[in-house]
């Protein structure tokens, strides 16, 4: 659609917007010369509207003569006004240059609006293109933030992975150590009984021969030498008893300090990933900000575009406007139609 550069209907003011109908351009002679009154019917109401139309997507100074008396003839009821074609054509010129320098006051106007407006978007585009640098900071920044993060977490995970093992065999060396233990203490036990045993026969023996001291001497020393050697042995098995169990307490305290070890260091996963998770919530907040932003960017880019569009179309009308008046005006100065003041 062509765009409009001047209102013709409301330089000729042929039509009635009130009660949308067309009435007869002429002068009633037998009523003191007041404009009648009897309405145009199609089809010329139909042409007189495309004739208009027309008319405003072209110069004021490209209207021929020949032209206004064919609007003029259709404005005109056949029955009583065709006679005065010429009069509405005289009347039509000197109506319309005021009108319509009025018409390019109110364009240039409008296009110092669209001009202000145009800058306005500039403005806001700029802020838009600032904000979404920093936006794009802040998300390069979270993302740096929890790659170290990840990295952090992968190596407190092999450094658990390497805990859990070592108190895995640290366990299952304990465990071997108590079932030696275990063993170790059967076989004590046994060899106590059967010390005590021998004890008992030979205290029961030494009873016996106590009644005869003298004559059983040389058998009572041999039998203490006897009994000598498995009270070493009792002491040696006592010894080794307590070295195992120092052992075992050692080994119990190191279990117990991985064990804790292990705590701390699953405490501190746990606080990692629970960072991680408000990184990775942040990051979607700053994506979400990010794709408004975009979005907010697209629409101003696009009212710019279309608001430049708009006033470059509407300064090349403004221009070609503003020459056709100044035609128009040179042409009416030698008539006296347009003041030259």
């Amino acid at each position: 659609m062509a765009l409009a550069i001047w209102d013709s209907d409301s330089v000729f003011q042929i039509t009635n917007h009130d009660r949308g109908d067309i009435r007869c351009v002429g002068r009633a002679r037998s009523r003191f010369d007041l404009r009648c009154r009897w309405e145009i019917e199609e089809p010329e109401r139909s042409k007189i509207y495309s004739i208009l139309d027309r008319m405003t997507e072209k110069p004021p100074d490209s209207i021929t003569t020949e032209g206004l008396r064919r609007l003029a003839r259709l404005c005109l009821c056949k029955d009583y006004r065709l006679n005065q074609v010429e009069e509405v054509v005289e009347s039509m010129p000197e109506d319309s240059a005021s009108d319509l320098a009025e018409l390019i006051r109110s364009r240039v106007e409008e296009y110092s609006e669209l001009i202000g407006k145009a800058s306005e978007l500039e403005r806001k585009h700029q802020k838009t293109k600032e904000k979404l640098k920093g936006t794009k900071r802040r998300l390069r920044n979270a993302e740096t933030a929890n790659m170290e993060l990840e990295e952090a977490i992968s190596t407190l995970q092999v450094q658990l992975n390497e805990s859990q093992q070592q108190s895995h065999q640290l366990e299952e060396t304990l465990a071997n150590m108590r079932q030696e233990q275990a063993a170790f203490g059967a076989d004590l036990v046994a060899e106590l009984w059967q010390t005590e045993m021998c004890l008992t026969d030979t205290q029961r023996t030494n009873t016996q021969l106590q009644s005869s001291v003298s004559s059983q001497q040389a058998q009572l020393d041999e039998l203490k030498h006897q009994l000598h050697e498995p009270e070493m042995r009792n002491i040696n098995l006592g010894m080794e008893k307590t070295t195992m169990s120092t052992q075992l307490t050692q080994k119990d305290a190191e279990i117990e300090g991985n064990r804790l070890h292990l705590a701390n260091t699953l405490l501190e996963t746990q606080k990692l990933q629970e960072e991680k998770s408000a990184l990775a919530n942040r990051i979607g907040d700053l994506q979400g900000e990010l794709n408004t932003v975009k979005d907010e960017g697209k629409c101003l880019a696009a009212q710019l575009s279309t608001s430049i569009q708009t006033w470059t179309c509407l300064r090349q009308s403004l221009q070609t406007a503003a020459r056709s008046t100044q035609t128009s005006l040179n042409k009416l100065r030698p008539c006296g139609l347009v003041s030259t003041n």
